[in-house]
């Protein structure tokens, strides 16, 4: 059983790894298509077909991401026994409650925004075709907007990667 466990998570490491080196830079930075092609028009001054072209390319790469990161749940799924596929889950779970915990703390949220804020986050998880900009739309229709604006300070102090990402 050990030794399942072991090798199963040495595969989710690899599949990891993996996929963080397949995605573009700007992708694991948390700059969606969106903002890259933003940034891209001020820096090389891209006449209006020439966006229209890019933001195509984008959004083809996006949806490959998406069906890439959904094959990869399943047939790491298929390895997994139920009873690592509970634990995984509960794990999931229980970093969820930890997030909407801080957030709630930090924001001042109300109860009803609390239970919104899972809702939320629940439907990322099971929805792996979300990207960060379809989560801040949501957020967007819970959170009041002084609340947006010191979850976007909150998301700026932290790094591009999240817990002790560093800036470039």
């Amino acid at each position: 059983m050990k030794k399942t466990i072991a090798v199963s998570a040495a595969l989710l490491t690899v599949l990891a790894s993996a996929g963080a080196l397949v995605q573009p830079a700007w992708a694991r930075h948390g700059m969606g298509p969106d903002q890259r092609l933003e940034r891209m028009t001020e820096r090389l001054n891209l006449t209006p077909e020439q966006q229209a072209e890019i933001r195509g390319i984008l959004e083809t790469q996006r949806a490959q991401q998406n069906t890439a990161r959904a094959a990869a749940r399943t047939q790491i799924d298929a390895v997994l026994t139920e009873e690592q596929r509970t634990e995984r889950d509960a794990r999931i779970d229980r970093r969820i409650e930890r997030r909407v915990s801080r957030i709630a703390d930090r924001l001042n949220l109300t109860p009803e925004q609390e239970t919104e804020l899972r809702k939320v986050m629940a439907e990322k998880r099971n929805n792996p075709s979300w990207h960060r900009s379809d989560m801040r739309e949501q957020l967007a229709t819970v959170l009041t907007d002084d609340q947006l604006a010191e979850l976007e300070q909150m998301r700026s102090h932290r790094g591009p990667r999240g817990r002790g990402g560093c800036k470039q």
